[in-house]
């Protein structure tokens, strides 16, 4: 199984049994067609392993969430909103951050999300149909899976940022551990953040080509020159997901994927500090 999870909703609006609940009446109220559920995944998320369902009141009346959860063969487990009360105003929206559980990646993605909620004096439960505009669902699945290939054939660790003298690039050095296990990964290239851009001869690309296979022979490091993005102090002063670094690899059954890789605390004080020093920027 894998750290990374993707979860989906296919919902239709109605009741569950009441059954289901404790506390819940026959005559629990229908939840309105105007309350609607979205998922997606604030930036600051994606280091934390999780994301938002985000329901919306189009309602009059204020709406009490009080339970909600994501579903799908495609996890261990239930993707649950672990808090037990919130109140969405009418309206507006709300995002119920959730921690994603792990994957099986040898089954499809067909889930379901389901709220439990308060209207007047009495609680009932509904399945609601949830938007995915931004296919962020699919794409954890396979970021999933990927991560699970990788790591199969080896461990992939930042292990340190190489900050140069003057204006030059910044080298990241990724430690490579291979398992020993047959079999092979690709690095096919790597992407640029809101912060840095991998660098060719030290000009910022968008993508840069990597062409480097791992397999049980290493190599036992990769090392990618970076420059900064653009010289804007309020990319670094805001920075979220500058450091968190987009490679692109393909696996056996994965094919061609992206594969996002995060470096330390210490090192992204290291691309801080380069950043700084490369644009000109003050530093406190």
């Amino acid at each position: 199984m894998t750290r990374r999870g993707a979860v989906g909703v296919a919902l239709a609006a109605g009741l569950l049994s009441c059954g289901l609940l404790a506390g819940c009446t026959p005559n629990a109220p229908v939840l309105s067609a105007d309350v609607t559920v979205m998922v997606y995944q604030p930036r600051t998320d994606i280091v934390h392993n999780r994301l938002a369902i985000q329901v919306r009141n189009g309602t009059d009346e204020p709406l009490e969430v009080v339970g909600a959860r994501l579903s799908s063969p495609d996890f261990v487990a239930d993707t649950v909103w672990p808090n037990n009360s919130a109140t969405v105003p009418a309206g507006l929206a709300l995002d119920l951050r959730a921690p994603l559980p792990e994957v099986s990646c040898d089954a499809d993605t067909l889930p379901v999300a389901t709220i439990e909620y308060v209207a007047g004096d009495v609680t009932g439960v509904a399945e609601l149909k949830v938007e995915d505009p931004f296919d962020l669902l699919p794409r954890l699945h396979r970021e999933a899976c990927l991560a699970e290939e990788i790591a199969a054939i080896a461990t992939l660790t930042p292990r340190e940022v190489i900050v140069p003298e003057g204006v030059a690039p910044a080298i990241l050095v990724i430690a490579v551990e291979p398992t020993g296990a047959a079999g092979a990964v690709t690095l096919d290239a790597v992407g640029g953040t809101t912060l840095l851009q991998p660098s060719i001869d030290g000009q910022a690309n968008d993508l840069v080509e990597l062409g480097i296979t791992i397999d049980a022979d290493g190599p036992l490091e990769v090392r990618i020159p970076f420059v900064p993005n653009r010289c804007d102090p309020h990319a670094l002063m805001e920075d979220k997901v500058g450091t968190i670094i987009p490679l692109y690899v393909t696996a056996a059954t994965t094919g061609q994927t992206r594969w996002m890789l995060p470096v330390t605390d210490e090192q992204r004080g290291d691309f801080y500090a380069f950043f700084a020093a490369y644009c000109g920027l003050p530093t406190a």
